[in-house]
């Protein structure tokens, strides 16, 4: 077996025993060593890459709510969105909506309005609060990586109106 494919099977972390029985395989297929050499190559790539997509940190994190979500689980999630927002990460809000849970559609509005307004020191609201299916998004993006143009004002923050949410939420108006 030449060097240079000891080698490639030393960089794939194979033990001898599979080396010698891999080896074999290919060359009873008719495969010369140059080729064999090709095949343990494309192998070392396609391994790097692999490595390259799982050790890649996700850029967004997405929080899932229900529309009679405690003030302390809210307050939970905020804070695990506030923390991902300083690592610069977008949060992507999502209030899902199961049988009945659909005719509060404003309450949850307001209660996507009030995580973005409790987050407004950290993030922009980049999407406001959209349904889609049975489910209703927003989109918060941290600042750093959403500055306004030079002699532009910031985006502003949407607000919920200033009335009492059904779980003791205050929003400010």
């Amino acid at each position: 077996m030449p060097d240079e494919i000891v080698a490639a099977f030393n960089q794939l972390g194979t033990k001898e025993v599979d080396r010698n029985r891999i080896y074999g395989n290919l060359t009873s297929q008719g495969l010369n060593d140059e080729q064999v050499l090709a095949r343990l190559q494309a192998s070392i790539a396609h391994a790097a890459k692999r490595k390259n997509k799982l050790l890649k940190p996700k850029a967004t994190l997405d929080l899932t709510l229900r529309p009679a979500i405690s003030k302390s689980d809210l307050d939970a999630k905020v804070a695990k969105a506030r923390t991902a927002l300083a690592q610069g990460k977008d949060v992507h809000w999502n209030v899902r909506f199961q049988g009945r849970e659909i005719a509060y559609q404003q309450h949850s509005r307001t209660l996507l309005l009030s995580a973005a307004n409790l987050l407004s020191d950290v993030s922009t609201l980049k999407s406001g609060p959209a349904m889609s299916d049975r489910a209703m998004r927003c989109v918060l993006t941290p600042l750093a990586t959403n500055p306004a143009a030079p002699g532009e004002a910031p985006a502003p923050v949407l607000r919920a109106s200033g009335h009492q949410v059904g779980l003791g939420l205050e929003l400010e108006p």
